[in-house]
């Protein structure tokens, strides 16, 4: 079997995979595959389909839905405690300039999108780096070994300023008990299609001495698992490409419809062409003749209307929060609460996995640089903005006052709600009020005028 080879469960989830990659991509990548999405109507011909294609709209539901969750999640940024011999790493941690809190994002951004990847710890000779494998990429793998693609550009040996574009496959095995990498590219011939062949073979060491483990961490919504499960937001992808082709059918029938098209009886073959316009006279000779505009008129359209508000809603209950339609009132609490604790249930389930897999990630690549000490990653789990309204604020002061309330909580109250510095404990905050004699005294009943 060639290296490129593919895993029977990769072939049954390769699909969901690039939908919701394509969904997330935007209006190019969803187009550029044509009929995978939106089917030809009967008869069209390619150039007719392809202005069927180019009328209709793609709602980027995806991608905004996946950019405002990783935007949630890196609503405070992530706490990364390293040693010193892993501050490099922490500043780039892929050798082409992400540093490690960028990459923490894009590892989160991939484990909503399509629920698995995976991380690979490479070293350079100098130190150790990391890399992303998406689920597209990872196409092969059995208990000691895997098999990924990778796109790299390789310089035209007629023209050093041209570079040609190759996917090759990256082997990793264990040979016993030594871990070895190798690379293999397709051979080009007439076809096109050339044998596969190793052009380089790897035995990385740890100072001086081969690897035992190949340093490959899986990642999904579960952990650090290899099992696969449905991309979290498969659903949503599936609705943004349905809301897509209706999109289509509406633009097509708004494009043949939209204008009123004249039509004319009564007249001979051999009559000539007949003008129109305001400043145009017709003369009709058959008395019986009529001159008169088709217009449509029907729920046709209307039924497709009806379709996208439809199909945009659901988007927003399957994820796409923020595209709630405000037109359609105030959302029901228990209906907001639901979906709220849903989507919450959803990050904090890819913020757990990340945070652990990235930590065992980083212990590896410490173990290989010989770095010792401890790692801490904390990913942030405060997903919403909680500032408070002038009221609520007003409603707290008032209850500080009024001696229901202590200092203590009422400056956890303004922490918690963020109008504090994140660096600013609550006593803290206590000595700086004492320091500047703000207290307000707090009334007491003693305090309190006689009434009448």
């Amino acid at each position: 079997m060639p290296i490129n080879s593919t895993h029977p469960d990769y072939d049954a989830n390769i699909d969901k995979w690039q939908r919701c990659r394509d969904a997330y991509d935007g209006e190019d990548a969803v187009k550029a595959a044509n009929t995978k999405y939106l089917p030809k109507l009967g008869g069209q011909t390619g150039e007719e389909y392809e202005a069927y294609k180019l009328r209709a709209l793609y709602y980027e539901a995806m991608g905004r839905s996946v950019d405002g969750f990783v935007g949630a999640i890196a609503r405070k940024p992530t706490i990364i405690e390293l040693p010193d011999g892993l501050a490099a790493l922490g500043q780039d941690a892929t050798a082409d300039g992400v540093n490690l809190q960028e990459f923490i994002k894009n590892l989160c951004s991939e484990n909503l999108l399509e629920g698995r990847l995976g991380i690979l710890v490479d070293h350079d000779g100098a130190r150790a780096y990391l890399r992303i494998y998406r689920a597209e990429n990872i196409i092969n793998w059995g208990a000691n070994w895997l098999v990924l693609t990778e796109s790299v550009c390789i310089p035209d040996p007629k023209d050093p300023y041209k570079q040609n574009e190759v996917t090759q496959c990256r082997e990793l095995m264990l040979d016993g008990s030594t871990y070895k990498a190798r690379i293999w590219r397709q051979k080009a011939d007439a076809t096109g299609r050339g044998e596969w062949a190793i052009v380089e073979e790897l035995t990385p060491t740890k100072r001086g001495a081969a690897l035992s483990s190949i340093p490959f961490f899986w990642l999904s919504p579960q952990g650090g698992t290899q099992a696969i499960s449905k991309p979290p937001l498969l659903g949503l992808a599936n609705v943004a490409l349905s809301h897509y082709r209706s999109s289509a059918d509406l633009e097509h029938g708004r494009h043949f419809t939209g204008l009123p098209t004249l039509w004319v009886s009564g007249l001979d073959d051999n009559e000539q062409p007949i003008m129109i316009g305001s400043a145009t006279l017709l003369k009709i000779p058959n008395p019986q003749g009529r001159v008169e505009y088709a217009e449509f008129h029907g729920t046709g359209l209307g039924s497709l209307e009806k379709a996208l508000e439809s199909k945009e809603h659901m988007m927003a209950v399957l994820g796409a929060a923020v595209f709630a339609d405000q037109r359609r009132g105030v959302e029901a609490a228990e209906t907001a609460r639901i979906r709220t604790s849903g989507e919450t249930s959803l990050l904090m389930g890819t913020v757990t996995a990340t945070e652990s897999v990235i930590v065992a990630v980083l212990q590896c690549a410490a173990d290989w640089m010989g770095v010792s000490g401890d790692i801490k990653i904390t990913i942030n789990r405060d997903f919403v903005d909680t500032q408070l309204g002038p009221q609520q604020l007003q409603g707290l002061v008032q209850a500080y006052q009024a001696g229901s309330m202590s200092l203590d909580t009422f400056i956890f109250n303004m922490q918690e709600a963020e109008m504090l510095p994140p660096d600013r404990t609550i006593d803290d905050e206590k000595e700086l009020i004492r320091a500047a004699g703000a207290v307000p005294p707090m009334v007491t009943t003693n305090d309190r005028p006689p009434q009448g």
